[in-house]
């Protein structure tokens, strides 16, 4: 199907369901840009592209003039916007036959008659996906791979955008200059600050800027065991078990004058010998060897020792510093937010987050923090089956939103605006706990941080674009 499409220079589109139940694309003042034509439509992104979808259940690109500038031919697209340009992540599937030495015997095969309608005996095509990352505005293509299908979705887009042009892919470091990527050095392991990167060279490791000229002439490897004293005595702490809790403790890297230090804090050493006791009478040795976590603190000279005490089942957090002495709690300087891979808190506690006072008869079981304001905090509580949340002013010690409501969800961080849903599968409407105001009462049925929601009408789910600010919904009511 064709797009028609009016003559616009304006970004400021989005997606339009229309009456045929196909989307298209109008202006801020309603008038359809692209006419309804996709079985689903992406919002643009800043630099003027949009996925779409057509009836061949393909994915392909358009500008906001509704010219397909990627062809409807793709099983996967995912756009990443890079400074002024557009990353685009492609799947193209096909199919094509095994060598003969990769043929599949089929075990359905009988002898005696198949009830199946392939009565091959080896199975010699197989469905393959060509993945690509392409700069859309020049087409240059930085990465081109073919895998099996049925493996592509162990595959990503996977760019981690450094600012200023600086992007990480693959291990390799890349800077994009007048629209151009070009490879500034490779074997990037991870990123350290802001012009620091971790690059391996064999089993050798070295600190690097963004022109891959190294910062300083340490050169580190990579250790499986913490190793410490304690009264002269040495002990060593396995850094990747079987048991679910102890798998990640740390990354340990030494350098050459056996200095050990927790990544991602290259600077401050872990100390090589610890203070015997904590608190006078809990043994350092047996918090070590039980710790499940051990990570330096941002902008101290402290590392946080979080371990499970398996006599009273119980999870702990110890303070050691370099110098090899013990804090058994972070004084008020060490005001930081630590936290998994995963994104959930390590520390600080729930419990030193939240006024008790505050809870009545419910139980805080969880906590999140969110972009937009550092001191405020999603706080889930429990009472039974019953659960709420709210928004809590960890400085203030108080409630911003009372825990009022089921869920709530932080949509648009700069203009403040949050979901909510008061009760578990009922609606979710909008609301500005700034000023207190209930935007749109519970309506939808979902609601996604881009503007994208889902409706129950007639029995049927639909889904179509809502403006947060003007609370226009992009979308024709009269439906056939």
């Amino acid at each position: 199907m064709i797009a028609t499409t009016v003559e616009t220079n304006s970004l400021q589109l989005y997606p339009y369901l229309g009456s045929n139940g196909l989307y298209g694309y109008a202006d801020t003042a309603m008038r359809l840009v692209v006419s309804p034509c996709y079985i689903t439509a992406n919002k643009f992104t800043h630099t003027g592209f949009a996925v779409v979808q057509d009836t061949t259940l393909q994915y392909g690109v358009i500008n906001t003039l509704g010219n397909i500038v990627v062809p409807i031919k793709y099983k996967h697209i995912y756009l990443q916007e890079l400074d002024n340009y557009t990353l685009m992540w492609t799947e193209e599937t096909y199919t094509t036959r095994w060598r003969f030495w990769n043929w599949r015997f089929l075990p359905g095969l009988s002898l005696m008659g198949s009830s199946k309608n392939d009565n091959r005996l080896f199975d010699t095509k197989v469905n393959m996906s060509k993945l690509k990352i392409t700069i859309i505005e020049n087409k240059q293509v930085i990465y081109d791979n073919e895998v099996q299908t049925s493996e592509s979705y162990r595959y990503h887009m996977e760019v981690n955008n450094l600012g200023d042009g600086y992007f990480l892919h693959k291990r390799k470091l890349y800077q994009l200059n007048d629209g151009k990527a070009k490879v500034i050095s490779n074997h990037i392991e991870n990123v350290i600050g802001y012009d620091q990167l971790f690059q391996v060279n064999g089993n050798n490791y070295y600190i690097t800027d963004r022109n891959n000229r190294k910062t300083d002439g340490r050169i580190f490897r990579k250790k499986d065991s913490l190793i410490y004293t304690v009264k002269g005595e040495s002990h060593a702490i396995k850094l990747h078990k079987d048991d679910y809790l102890y798998q990640n403790i740390a990354q340990v890297f030494e350098d050459t004058e056996g200095k050990q230090y927790l990544f991602p804090e290259m600077k401050i050493a872990f100390p090589q010998s610890v203070e015997t006791l904590i608190d006078d009478h809990i043994l350092a040795d047996s918090v070590l060897q039980q710790a499940m976590l051990l990570a330096p603190i941002a902008g101290t000279n402290c590392f946080l020792v979080r371990s499970f005490d398996q006599i009273t089942g119980q999870i702990k957090h110890k303070v050691l510093q370099s110098d090899g002495r013990w804090v058994s709690q972070p004084s008020g300087e060490h005001n930081f937010t630590l936290r998994y891979p995963t994104g959930d808190i390590v520390w600080p506690e729930l419990s030193t987050v939240i006024n008790p006072n505050a809870l009545k008869d419910f139980r805080a079981i969880a906590y999140e923090d969110v972009s937009e304001n550092m001191h405020w905090l999603i706080i889930t509580l429990k009472r039974g089956d019953h659960q709420r949340q709210g928004l809590w002013n960890k400085q203030e010690n108080r409630w911003i939103w009372n825990p009022d409501n089921y869920s709530i969800r932080c949509l648009d961080a700069e203009k403040g605006l949050w979901s909510f849903r008061p009760e578990r599968e009922k609606a979710y409407g909008i609301y500005r706990p700034k000023t207190g105001e209930v935007l749109i009462t519970p309506t939808y049925f979902d609601i996604n941080s881009d503007g994208m929601v889902t409706l129950q009408e007639n029995g049927q789910y639909i889904r179509f674009y809502v403006d947060f600010e003007s609370l226009q919904e992009y979308r024709d009511k009269i439906r056939k």
